[in-house]
């Protein structure tokens, strides 16, 4: 019963007219061709024998570039309106790359989608011209609709439906054959037998609860990506769903993770810590925000476990001794033995 309840769930959240689902995102799809105005530009960063992950300084957002040893590249979220003309046409202009082979958006918050608008329009800010920076292998999210509130989702769709495809879980993504990355949550799943009800009365943020979760591995490095997913904490009074601790069941140590959700309350709970382990601690998180991240006990879990933390900017919540505040991007980047963040050599 509770097998065909998760079934019957999953399927509403993904209905068919999302786009195609293959296994290998990397499929003979192209949608890119599109673009073909693009080829003065690279569509793919320089061949190296590392992983590199930036952890991009959008404010109170999230933006995470990934280049694969092989060249490929990954944008995973964007950050909130105006940060795709501010942060990412700028950065991706520095690589010489007009054309990147994925983007993927965890969830629909406004903090996440918002900038990929933008980003699809190009310099010229206008959709459908010359110019759009359309990704070879298009968009990829978790299907369905929002939520929760989401002013951030219109747009984005606008933009994005005719390259827009839905994720499942278990899907591998393909940034060359070094690297192994697969999508190991989504709308509140973790397998088929794991699962938070989305749809039950009482919690709060449950958009949150549906982001997508990635597993990146590169030979004896390992990186998880969890957008704002929510392990259960209580803001104010206000229940979120525990979709941390189902992950933490069925994962072993990492090497190196994204903080859910800018450090927030909701997330990182004690579980989570102490299953994944990771040497080093990313957080992405604004100045001035509204919502005080990151939270002063959520720092202090992490610094008690050992971890190394950084900080794209100081946020406005809590404060550890050792937190390595950047006010900038975060550069990660591992040749899979050894691990530099920001140039200072972190073992794992």
């Amino acid at each position: 019963m509770k097998k065909y309840i998760y079934l019957l769930l999953f399927t509403l959240l993904l209905p068919s007219c999302m786009g195609s689902t293959n296994s290998d995102v990397f499929s003979s799809r192209a949608a890119g061709e599109n673009n073909s105005s693009n080829s003065s530009a690279s569509s793919s960063a320089a061949v190296t024998e590392k992983l590199k992950i930036t952890i991009l300084n959008v404010g109170q957002g999230d933006a995470t570039f990934i280049e694969s040893p092989e060249g490929k590249t990954l944008l995973i979220d964007g950050g909130k309106p105006g940060k795709g003309r501010e942060v990412l046409l700028p950065f991706f202009k520095s690589k010489n790359i007009s054309q990147p082979d994925l983007l993927l958006e965890t969830h629909y918050d406004n903090d996440h989608i918002g900038a990929i608008p933008e980003l699809i329009a190009g310099e010229d800010g206008v959709l459908n011209s010359s110019d759009d920076f359309i990704p070879k292998e298009g968009v990829w999210d978790r299907g369905a609709y929002p939520i929760d509130s989401a002013p951030a989702f219109g747009p984005y769709l606008d933009a994005v439906q005719n390259f827009r495809h839905s994720l499942m879980l278990g899907q591998k993504i393909n940034l060359g054959n070094s690297l192994e990355i697969s999508i190991i949550s989504l709308n509140g799943a973790v397998s088929e037998d794991s699962f938070v009800d989305l749809l039950s009365e009482g919690f709060y943020e449950k958009e949150n609860s549906s982001c997508v979760g990635l597993l990146i591995r590169y030979k004896n490095f390992s990186y998880l990506s969890a957008g704002d997913l929510s392990g259960g904490g209580s803001p104010g009074g206000f229940e979120t769903l525990d979709v941390e601790s189902l992950l933490a069941e069925q994962m072993q140590g990492v090497s190196a993770l994204h903080a859910n959700h800018h450090g927030s309350s909701t997330s990182s709970n004690d579980l989570y810590i102490q299953t994944l382990k990771p040497k080093v601690v990313l957080f992405n998180v604004g100045n001035f925000n509204d919502y005080h991240h990151p939270d002063q006990s959520v720092l202090e879990r992490w610094k008690q476990s050992g971890a190394a933390l950084y900080l794209t900017e100081k946020g406005a919540g809590g404060f550890v001794a050792g937190e390595q505040i950047v006010d900038g991007n975060i550069e990660l980047e591992t040749d899979g033995e050894k691990m530099w963040v920001n140039g200072e050599e972190c073992l794992f």
